[in-house]
This record gives C-alpha cells, sequence and structure tokens, in this order.
C-alpha cells in the first residue's frame, strides 16, 4: 500500500516531469538527463537546478520500482519540497523588474556635464542613462566622468562648458550596460551578470522599460546580493 508520502512525491515529480517535457517538446521515449540538457539551454532556471533535478531524478528510479511502479523506500519530506519549489520557481517565476529600481534621473548628450555630474552626487548615483528620442543610448558612470576629469586637468582644458557626449567618448568603448525585456527573470539576470564577467566585460546595470516604454527600471551590481539570496537552495524548506 503507498504512502501519503510516497504518492505526494509521486505526483509532485510527475508534475514537473510533465511540465518540462511540455517545454522542451521531449516524449516519454526521451531519457530524463537528456531532456534536462535540453532544458537547460532554454531556462536559466532548469540550468540553476540541473544538478537537483538530476539527483531528484536519480531517486526516483531508484525508490520506485520500474515496472511495477512499487515504491521500495520512503521519500525525505525535503525532497518533496525540494521538487515543489523547483516547480512553483518554473511556472511563477520571479521577474526582474519587481526587484529593479525606479529610474529617477536621465540625461541627453547635450545636457551640461557639470551639471549631471552635480546632480548624480547630489542623488548618490553611480551612473545613469543617456536617452536620445526616447531611446537609450548609453550609460554614464562616474568611472567614465573620472577619466574624462583627469583628461581635462592633466591638459588644462576647461570643463565648464563640455556637454556628456563628451564625457562618453571617454568610455574606452566599453558597453557597461543591457537592455533586457520586462519578461527576464531573477535567474536571467543573474546569469547575464556572471556571463558578463566570465566574457571579460563585466556589466554595470542592466535596464528594462515598462509602461509602454515611459517608466525606465534598473538593476546594478548591487542588487546581486538581494538576487543571490532570493535564489538560494535554502528557501525551499519554508515551503
Amino acid at each position: 500500500m503507498i504512502t501519503n508520502k510516497q504518492e505526494n512525491f509521486k505526483n509532485n515529480y510527475n508534475e514537473l516531469d510533465d511540465f518540462i517535457r511540455k517545454m522542451t517538446g521531449s516524449g516519454r521515449n526521451i531519457p530524463f538527463p537528456e531532456m534536462i540538457s535540453k532544458a537547460e539551454t532554454m531556462s536559466n532556471i532548469v540550468k540553476n537546478f540541473k544538478d537537483d533535478l538530476i539527483n531528484i531524478n536519480t531517486l526516483r528510479n531508484a525508490i520506485i520500482h520500474t515496472k511495477s511502479g512499487i515504491f521500495i523506500a520512503e521519500p525525505h519530506d525535503d525532497t518533496i519540497k525540494l521538487i515543489k519549489y523547483i516547480y512553483n520557481q518554473l511556472t511563477k517565476p520571479s521577474k526582474a523588474e519587481d526587484y529593479a529600481k525606479k529610474v529617477l534621473l536621465l540625461c541627453s548628450e547635450t545636457d551640461n556635464a557639470l551639471l549631471i555630474l552635480n546632480k548624480m552626487h547630489n542623488y548618490n548615483f553611480s551612473q545613469i542613462p543617456v536617452v536620445k528620442n526616447n531611446e537609450i543610448t548609453n550609460l554614464l558612470t562616474l568611472e567614465t566622468f573620472a577619466r574624462w576629469l583627469d583628461k581635462k586637468i592633466e591638459n588644462n582644458e576647461s570643463f565648464e562648458n563640455s556637454k556628456v557626449l563628451e564625457v562618453i567618448n571617454e568610455s574606452e568603448g566599453l558597453l557597461e550596460y543591457k537592455v533586457i525585456d520586462r519578461s527576464k527573470t531573477i535567474y536571467d539576470v543573474i546569469s547575464i551578470f556572471e556571463e558578463s564577467s566570465k566574457n571579460g566585460q563585466p556589466l554595470k546595470a542592466l535596464l528594462t522599460k515598462i509602461n509602454g516604454g515611459k517608466t525606465l527600471k534598473i538593476l546594478t551590481l548591487y542588487d546581486l546580493a538581494n538576487l543571490y539570496n532570493l535564489i538560494k537552495r535554502s528557501n525551499y524548506e519554508n515551503l
């Protein structure tokens, strides 16, 4: 006779398996590990939980007799919680925009550079987007301002009437931002930041448009700690 815990494990596992098979278009003849290998190229959530998913499948095969479907062992409560947690992350993912901050300050290439620098100082902003015709064209950072000022002082040049475009030209061609779709999950954002760092061109910010492009939101490297906390494994223990 099957126990309630075993029934719970079976139902939750099958629900998770069905969802990933539908997502990847994998039939029942496709082995679970092969399906997961395909799924991780489609979802950063699956990629994040890949090892857990493989371990869960291995456990499932170990405690359920393949042909008869009879349980030969009792699953642990934490395993069932983990399955539920992964399924919830896949079906109801946390959107990055929910944790992004509204951009309160914008500038254009024709704005006075020193005026914008003063505003950044007053608002304690380390970077602000540069826009042209309602499109994001660049990200102005304090580091770029520092390079520009050093060059101006070294060459004994006046900078009172300098424009933002002149500062941008000191960015050394570095792409320090990326515009992302508002559908991106927190797993996607973490992956984008990590990949940019691995590629030797670390991004400083991710920007997303909401309200038909009327409002900008921003996620910076300083937000990563909070995002990592949101996806830590121990969260499933609270289910």
